[in-house]
């Protein structure tokens, strides 16, 4: 019977025996009753123990029994007839000939969603022998490490610019060509660990972000928003960009945005005069938009009309008042401020596009009149002789020689026609 030391019959029927000890037993028999007992002798079953090992080989780089793989990198073991046993540890309890079962489970929400992890070893039913039976298993990891670039544009003026308009690029330390490069959307594969510059190409009239504190270094061009791709396939929380660089772990899926924000205009007013007394604050110089906007107006120099941010495509009418009456007005011309780039002026009104700097000048030119000088009487000097101011006898001399030579030719004219007269008479008697 089971847990006896010796069983006993009588007359083939079952006779109660008491164990003594560990192989002892007592049995009690009737006078003449004939009493048979039989003692088993079982060799005892040798134990048996389990211990399994857990090697990684993470692309390329081995990390035996006993050291940490990178976080991230996690599996459970499962053994037979234990509650979450951990690798490396020995477990006792089994017999020689058992048959336990040896696995794994990879923490998939912890592994990196580029990585792809491939089991290999002491994997499935063991029987055990006796004493220390030490099982094996190995994962080889295989990574992708990427990183995505994005472009967001904002414009609260207008259409924006389609964010297509900018390269964006990531370099390697010390390169000078991107290792990454294209428009919104390119993506590429990176080396972990290793710190990328982000930089983008610039478009007339936006400006990327830079937030407070960021310290920007070419070729980076400013504050980016870096976020980790997940395994679920949503967005993780923002971890790198402020300084316009990015570092990407191993296997991780980086997307970083760059943000670029429409500019406003900045307009300046001064004026220029031209001969006259007048200067030039002598003017008020306005620059007004139409609505409720606010307007520019104020003297030359004053802070209110020089530099000044204004709302960009809005057309502001220039116009001066208050100054001197004998100036003449020009028409207001405008430049790019520091350059001689014109800006339109279109019926009296200027029109500052995104991010333009624009300086617009009022020319006014003294006007002046002819005017005849004064005669000044002539003061003889203290006895001096007094002037002539008659005719001279000279000049009455002259006049009547004049006067009698013009008589004798006249008289002489006359006498020389009489004699031809009376001849041509003779001429007509004799015929």
């Amino acid at each position: 019977m089971a847990g006896l030391n010796a069983t006993c019959l009588s007359n083939g029927t079952p006779v109660a025996s008491t164990n003594v000890g560990a192989a002892g037993f007592t049995v009690t028999a009737a006078r003449l009753e004939i009493v048979t007992c039989t003692v088993y002798n079982r060799a005892q079953i040798p134990p048996a123990s389990v211990r399994v090992l857990k090697t990684w080989v993470i692309e390329g780089t081995t990390y035996p029994p006993g050291t940490s793989p990178p976080s991230g990198f996690q599996a459970a073991l499962l053994l037979t007839g234990q509650v979450n046993p951990p690798f490396g540890v020995v477990f006792p309890g089994y017999s020689e000939g058992d048959t336990v079962t040896v696995g794994e489970t990879v923490n998939l929400a912890q592994l990196p969603p580029g990585c792809v992890s491939a089991a290999s070893g002491d994997i499935g039913v063991q029987v055990l022998a006796a004493g220390l039976n030490e099982y094996a298993i190995t994962n080889t990891v295989d990574c992708t490490t990427t990183l995505t670039l994005f472009k967001d544009v904002l414009n609260p003026y207008g259409t924006p610019e389609p964010a297509s308009s900018w390269t964006l690029s990531a370099y390697a330390p010390a390169a000078t060509v991107p290792i990454v490069s294209g428009l919104t959307g390119v993506s590429g594969e990176v080396v972990p660990d290793l710190r990328y510059a982000l930089g983008e190409t610039s478009v007339p009239g936006y400006e990327q972000e830079v937030a407070p504190n960021a310290v920007i270094v070419p070729p980076a061009t400013g504050t980016w928003h870096c976020s980790l791709r997940l395994g679920d396939g949503t967005l993780g929380p923002e971890y790198d960009g402020l300084n316009g660089g990015v570092t990407v772990q191993l296997g991780q899926a980086a997307e970083c945005t760059a943000q670029n924000v429409a500019q406003t205009g900045i307009l300046t007013l001064t004026k220029v005069v031209d001969g006259g007394a007048a200067g030039p604050r002598d003017w008020v110089l306005s620059a007004v938009p139409p609505g409720e906007l606010p307007s520019l107006s104020g003297r030359d120099g004053d802070l209110g009309i020089t530099a000044v941010e204004v709302t960009p495509l809005v057309a502001y009418a220039l116009s001066e008042e208050s100054g001197p009456a004998d100036y003449l007005a020009a028409p207001p011309t405008c430049v790019i401020t520091d350059t001689a780039v014109v800006v339109p002026v279109v019926a009296g009104a200027v029109t500052p596009g995104l991010g333009q700097n624009i300086t617009c000048t009022f020319v006014n030119t003294a006007i002046i009149t002819p005017t005849t000088p004064p005669i000044t009487p002539t003061v003889p000097p203290p006895n001096a002789p007094l002037p002539v101011t008659g005719t001279g006898l000279g000049n009455i001399l002259l006049l009547g020689l004049t006067s009698l030579s013009v008589g004798i030719l006249v008289l002489l004219g006359l006498r020389i026609a009489i004699v031809r007269s009376a001849r041509r008479r003779l001429r007509i008697g004799e015929a």
